[in-house]
């Protein structure tokens, strides 16, 4: 077919071989509209789907098979049942429709036309499908239009064995012709080359699709008009990058070490070259466009093994460490140098005070290749162990936070940036209903009961052990089944616990969490991370010291590797109310709160049932006390439409809201006291468990003094 100017057909008033040619193109030569007629279609390998039943008749034997002509490269059908069903496509939509394909051909063409959506379309698509274009734009699938840009043959449908389906991954790459100002300016500040972007499989989209074989579980993405998406084609997965604000996300699942760079087309040199590791993929693409080798693994954090590195040198990699100029950064180059002897590249102090900390930054705030090559050459300092444990002065010590980040309010003092703060209270008494508005508040950039936050709109990681999904359905939609509107940059979830085989000695759950964990805050890029509940993370109870002291350091360790601030709910034994809350009440061991770097806690009111009050139990040392038990925060469980919230209603006295001191509730608190002493429990922790002071539990059982006659 020639060329056909689309734009002075009118109403798309095509001859019928015009028609053709286009639904051929637009339906990836027909295997789309198979698809879109057959939904059971099951995919076997690249060039075949799974023999189904043949809907055009009944067939209970499972006969029709559709496939691909390799020679051709077109897709038919063939019916071992009833070889009156053979041929393309169009023989199949012939005999769907109950049509006759040698006298109403045309008439089934339009038909096509129509479900296919082709009458919808803009001009300028079709004009570039009848100019040869192969539909890497648009196609259609299950009769709605949906955007794709590659079929990556590596890839697909998993088998019906498997545990989990794996999504096809379809895109829109942005022509370079089309590319907005957005991306023009991303390319400039970068440095990065759209050439080399295409040569490794990375490009600029619109939208996309993830398409599985159920179709009510496709769905797509659309880019919002003032951001960039770039996707990364890893073939067996994609990754999704958002440069401002900053974010990535994964399509399909990632598995093992993925290295993104030179050895994806180099694998091997003849001699020894020089090739950069960098802290991701955006880094290694400027290296690449500035003409050096480079590569990234999953991440900075990602571990190296002596095997991985033989690897490396067998195939004559001479690697230079290029990491950021931060504390993760700077901590595994350093690590690799002593494990590896490998190269590293110390960043120039001019880096940092212009606020840069990367290969991306140093050449945008003005670095140049002969500087970056001097570097290159520079020996790293050797960090010797007597010169970690030497005691930095006063001054150095306050030059070294000038490099940290500045500590900014979430909820004013209550949760503050790089953190780690403990929200505990009764069971039921509404801390998850807190955490999930403060989660909001904080994905959004907005403040919460009147707690001011100082933070533009972070990625918030949220794990909810607590509540299914129905159960969180319930809170967030109205009676008319209206979802509440979160913003896409909370993630909420729970993750499968039965996943990790325990019956392994060798396994440690609080281990295998955290690198769960931690591979889920590199996917998000979350700068937040809030845990409902603590007692999911161990295996063991938090009663234990050992054990809470051990799962406190990993998540201190956490914070401070990752950079985030970390809210973790925990519950308190049931209490009598009488005693003010203090940190002392969270259950398990008091090396909860002696780890964390601020404690607070929700208290139900006994003076009104629906009424809660907000208290400062341990103050982080930047942070001042303001919510004691003079000065608690009110709040009240209210539904606002489809938002399941608590609701700011002032300031109080916590006293106002403790259960009054009466002869039934002293008797009442003797009983419970004498069940704990019969527990072998100590004064101290009686006292602490029902509210009260150890010398008054001492006077309940001190033996009643003798009266004199």
């Amino acid at each position: 077919m020639g060329h056909i100017n689309v734009t002075n057909k009118i109403k798309y008033m095509l001859s019928i071989t015009e028609k053709k040619e286009l639904i051929t193109k637009a339906t990836a030569n027909g295997k789309l509209y198979y698809t879109c007629l057959i939904p059971n279609l099951k995919q076997k390998d690249y060039d075949s789907f799974k023999t189904v039943s043949n809907p055009c008749r009944i067939d209970r034997k499972a006969s029709l098979s559709v496939y691909r002509n390799k020679d051709f490269n077109k897709w038919l059908h063939k019916d071992f049942g009833d070889s009156n069903y053979h041929g393309d496509m169009f023989d199949f939509a012939a005999k769907f429709y109950g049509m006759d394909i040698k006298t109403q051909f045309p008439e089934i063409m339009d038909k096509m036309w129509v479900e296919l959506q082709l009458d919808k379309v803009e001009h300028v698509v079709l004009e570039k499908l009848a100019i040869g274009w192969d539909g890497t734009n648009n196609v259609f699938y299950s009769g709605i239009k949906i955007p794709i840009a590659k079929y990556s043959s590596t890839q697909s449908f998993k088998k019906d064995d498997d545990k989990e389906e794996e999504p096809l991954l379809f895109y829109n790459e942005i022509p370079e012709n089309e590319l907005t100002i957005l991306e023009k300016e991303f390319l400039a500040k970068t440095g990065i080359s759209i050439s080399i972007m295409n040569q490794y499989g990375v490009h600029f989209i619109n939208h996309y699709s993830e398409v599985y074989e159920d179709p009510a579980k496709t769905k797509r993405r659309n880019k919002p008009n003032s951001i960039v998406w770039i996707v990364y084609d890893f073939k067996k997965y994609y990754k999704i990058y958002q440069p401002n604000p900053k974010r990535f996300w994964y399509v399909g699942k990632k598995k093992g070490v993925q290295l993104f760079g030179t050895p994806q087309i180099e694998s091997q040199f003849e001699t020894l070259t020089p090739l950069y590791l960098s802290a991701g993929e955006k880094d290694t693409l400027v290296l690449l466009s500035k003409g050096y080798k480079a590569m990234c693994l999953n991440s900075e954090t990602q571990f190296v093994n002596q095997e991985m590195y033989n690897s490396w040198r067998n195939n004559n990699y001479d690697i230079i460490v290029a990491y950021d100029n931060d504390a993760t950064g700077t901590a595994q180059a350093n690590k690799l140098h002593t494990e590896f002897g490998v190269k590293y590249i110390q960043w120039p102090e001019w880096l940092k005070e212009k606020g840069g900390k990367d290969v991306t930054d140093f050449f945008a705030l003005g670095g140049t290749k002969e500087e970056f090559e001097i570097l290159c050459l520079i020996k790293p300092i050797e960090i010797k162990q007597e010169c970690r444990l030497s005691v930095r002065t006063a001054l150095q010590r306050l030059k070294d936070a000038e490099g940290c980040p500045d500590i900014i309010s979430h909820a004013d003092v209550l949760f503050q940036s790089n953190e780690l703060t403990i929200l505990f209270g009764d069971t039921g008494k509404g801390k998850s209903i807190f955490a999930v508005g403060l989660a909001d508040a904080i994905s959004k950039g907005t403040s919460f009961m009147g707690l001011e936050n100082k933070c533009e709109p972070l990625i918030v990681l949220f794990y909810d052990f607590e509540l299914s999904d129905k159960q969180f359905q319930k809170r967030y939609s109205n009676l008319n089944g209206v979802f509440y509107q979160f913003n896409d940059n909370l993630f909420i979830d729970n993750f499968d616990l039965s996943s990790i085989d325990l019956s392994d000695k060798k396994v440690v759950l609080e281990e295998e969490l955290m690198k769960k964990i931690r591979l889920d805050l590199h996917a998000t890029g979350a700068k937040v991370l809030i845990i409902d509940n603590i007692t999911f993370l161990t295996a063991f109870s938090t009663e234990d010291g050992q054990v809470a002291m051990k799962l406190m350091r990993l998540l201190k360790e956490l914070k401070t590797t990752e950079g985030i601030s970390v809210l973790v709910l925990a519950h308190t034994p049931k209490r009598f109310g009488l005693g003010g809350i203090t940190s002392t009440d969270i259950a398990g061991s008091k090396h909860l709160s002696n780890f964390a770097d601020s404690v607070m806690a929700l208290g139900a009111s006994k003076k009104d049932t629906n009424i809660r009050y907000l208290i400062q139990t341990k103050a982080s040392r930047t942070g001042e006390v303001k919510y004691d038990a003079e000065n608690v925060i009110l709040c009240e469980i209210e539904k606002e439409d489809s938002f399941l919230t608590l609701s700011f209603k002032g300031y109080g006295k916590e006293q106002e809201h403790l259960v009054p001191m009466t002869n039934d509730t002293q008797e009442e608190m003797k009983k419970k006291a004498i069940e704990l002493k019969e527990m072998g429990k100590s004064y101290q922790m009686i006292a602490e468990e029902l509210g009260t002071s150890k010398s008054t539990v001492g006077r309940w059982f001190a033996p009643p003094v003798a009266t004199k006659n």
